[in-house]
């Protein structure tokens, strides 16, 4: 048994050594505005096998970063409603501030969580990383729809309704 985890431990070094740069990817971000200014917010992400490897290890889930960095995004908790291997849906307390009937959600910056993941040697060496979504959504109350397309750094937003 010992000899077994040994030996599956070398393979998996090997493989992480061995293994060309893999990336993590930001597809979409969608930001669902309630009237009460909580949000729905669905994330959307491209892990390569490494990346899915590594969440099926226990070695690091996007998911978990992601509801902390929500945390920081809204005045109130984020809490992971549901999570997989290609995307995490939260809601977050307290995203937009209202002031009679306008609604503005935060700026969203993306380069520190990059800064930050590219901060850890091992992941700088095997992971190119691109947090800036493809596409993202932030739809008010009334339904009309903000859209940014490859942005690292999506502004505050604002709508009337």
């Amino acid at each position: 048994m010992k000899c077994r985890m040994l030996l599956l431990l070398a393979l998996t070094l090997a493989v992480f050594t061995a293994a060309p740069a893999s990336a993590i990817v930001a597809d979409s971000l969608t930001i669902e505005i309630q009237e009460n200014g909580d949000a729905e917010v669905e994330v959307s992400y491209t892990l390569s096998w490494l990346e899915k490897l590594g969440v099926l290890l226990k070695v690091g889930d996007p998911a978990i970063y992601i509801q902390k960095a929500c945390n920081d995004y809204g005045q109130g908790k984020a809490t992971l409603l549901s999570s997989d291997m290609s995307g995490a849906s939260l809601r977050i307390e307290r995203v937009a501030s209202i002031d009679n009937r306008t609604y503005t959600t935060p700026a969203i910056d993306f380069t520190q969580a990059e800064t930050i993941l590219q901060s850890y040697p091992i992941i700088a060496q095997i992971l190119t990383i691109d947090l800036s979504p493809t596409v993202t959504n932030i739809i008010f109350p009334d339904g009309n729809t903000t859209t940014y397309h490859d942005q690292i750094l999506i502004p505050a937003t604002t709508r009337t309704i």
